[in-house]
């Protein structure tokens, strides 16, 4: 049985079991069952997972702004020329850089 879980449930799973590590992590490293290195190392990653998910979460949020538009597609005979491309819009326009997708 597969059930689907909302991008918003998956972020609150993520929260609280960072929130449960940063609670247990400590004993566990204090009673030498886990390294400090080891316990960060893990917290890091699951805050870089919940940071991923709600990065998603943004960009796949609809925007009604944009409805009836058409996308723009860019192509660049190399990195130099995107990147030369890229910064020039970065200073003419300089909220459009949260609008970019690399």
């Amino acid at each position: 049985m597969t059930t689907e879980i909302s991008l918003d449930q998956q972020i609150a799973c993520l929260k609280r079991e960072i929130a449960l590590r940063k609670n247990v992590y400590p004993k566990w490293v204090q009673s030498r069952g886990m390294k400090q290195e080891d316990a960060d190392r893990e917290i890091a990653a699951m805050t870089a997972a919940l940071h991923t998910v709600m990065e998603h979460q943004r960009w796949s949020a609809p925007r009604p702004e944009l409805a009836g538009t058409k996308p723009l597609v860019l192509y660049f005979p190399d990195e130099a020329a995107r990147d030369e491309f890229m910064d020039a819009v970065k200073e003419a326009k300089p909220g459009m850089a949260e609008y970019v997708v690399p």
